[in-house]
């Protein structure tokens, strides 16, 4: 009888003690560290995403400022913006 009882109470899931059975398992264990390794990689995608809308304003700016000069100097700068190095 108590054996079932514990069974029974292992399984439901408004008892506290199965929760803190069940966070005791590995597998749940490794399942809660790879959510913590998502969530990482997940701010590592909107920093990166920052930096690029960044880099993007940064262009448009000196874009602008080359559309003000003469047009000796935009043909001689111009070129250097299809290079990736140059848009970082």
């Amino acid at each position: 009888w108590t054996g079932l009882y514990s069974v029974a109470m292992a399984r439901d899931v408004k008892n506290p003690e199965f929760w803190n059975k069940f966070m005791q398992r590995p597998e749940v264990q490794a399942a809660m560290r790879s959510k913590l390794q998502y969530e990482s990689a997940a701010e590592a995608a909107q920093r990166s995403q920052l930096d690029r809308l960044e880099r993007k304003q940064r262009r448009y700016e000196l874009m602008q400022e080359l559309m003000q000069c003469a047009t000796n100097v935009k043909h001689l700068i111009s070129p250097m913006f299809r290079y990736k190095i140059t848009q970082q």
